[in-house]
């Protein structure tokens, strides 16, 4: 959390301070969300131990999910753009199991929803600047991450039903935006990795490719 404070209080600073040095323009975003396999891993552990002994988690494969967001874009030069965003990313419904270690049977079983509120400070580069200008872009995050926990079988005493975390992560990516005049609409694809610094225990990388389609005014 103190992580998430300090880069909250840098990315209003900078806003502050480029609000009277640079030109601003705001963009509502919304898209695609694509996930990898450990995205849905929400205790980050596999291993439980309940009345009956040692259960191994069994996770089906992530939903894929979509994103909303915010992003301020603030002109350095000519070629060069700083970036605040907030975005919200909605994972769908994933089925998990517990199974005894032992024999395989199943113990319970419950589904659950996760969410990434990332918050991103970064900077675009463009190719070319022009009616269609291309660019990269690459980003630090603070990472919100929440799930929601419905159980089908016995809940797993001592369990929380509402996990969070918080992990700071990265992302890189490429888009085009189209200079209507008043408006521009914008295309990009980035990978993002939630949890590069935070890790704990068995957790594994989770990360996500977004697809996001965009209107910059």
């Amino acid at each position: 959390m103190k992580s998430g404070f300090l880069l909250i209080v840098i990315v209003l600073s900078l806003m502050l301070y480029s609000e009277s040095h640079s030109e601003i323009n705001l963009g509502f975003i919304f898209g695609f969300s694509t996930p990898n396999n450990h995205v849905n891993d929400i205790y980050n552990s596999s291993i439980f131990h309940t009345e009956n002994g040692l259960g191994k988690l069994w996770r089906d494969a992530s939903s894929a999910g979509y994103h909303f967001g915010v992003k301020a874009r603030l002109q350095m030069n000519d070629n060069a753009d700083f970036l605040i965003g907030i975005y919200w990313h909605r994972f769908m419904q994933s089925d998990l199991k517990l199974l005894d270690t032992a024999g395989g049977k199943e113990l319970t079983s419950f589904s659950s929803k996760q969410n990434v509120i990332p918050i991103n400070v970064g900077v675009s580069y463009y190719l070319l600047k022009s009616t269609l200008s291309l660019y990269i872009t690459g980003d630090l995050a603070y990472n919100y991450i929440s799930s929601s926990v419905d159980y089908k079988g016995i809940p797993i005493e001592g369990v929380s039903i509402t996990p969070t975390d918080s992990r700071v992560g990265w992302g890189i990516g490429a888009g085009f935006d189209l200079d209507l005049g008043s408006v521009a609409p914008n295309l990009e694809v980035k990978y993002n990795i939630i949890n590069l610094i935070g890790k704990v225990g068995e957790e594994q990388t989770k990360a996500f490719l977004s697809v996001s389609l965009g209107f910059y005014f």
